[in-house]
């Protein structure tokens, strides 16, 4: 059996801030469930910087 590892991302500010209000509906849900279960099923979260793609 292998470990699955689940990930959602959200676009925030370099202080890590998310803008509740500019996200739509399933997003902003996401981050609530994501936010709920920081410590049971989602590690706490990460700061990464977008890179554009090629």
């Amino acid at each position: 059996m292998t470990d699955q590892v689940a990930g959602l991302a959200f676009p925030c500010d370099p202080q890590g801030r998310v803008e509740l209000d500019t996200l739509g509906d399933k997003l902003r849900n996401d981050y609530f469930f994501a936010h709920a279960l920081i410590g049971l099923l989602f590690k706490r979260p990460t700061i990464k910087l977008a890179t554009p793609l090629a």
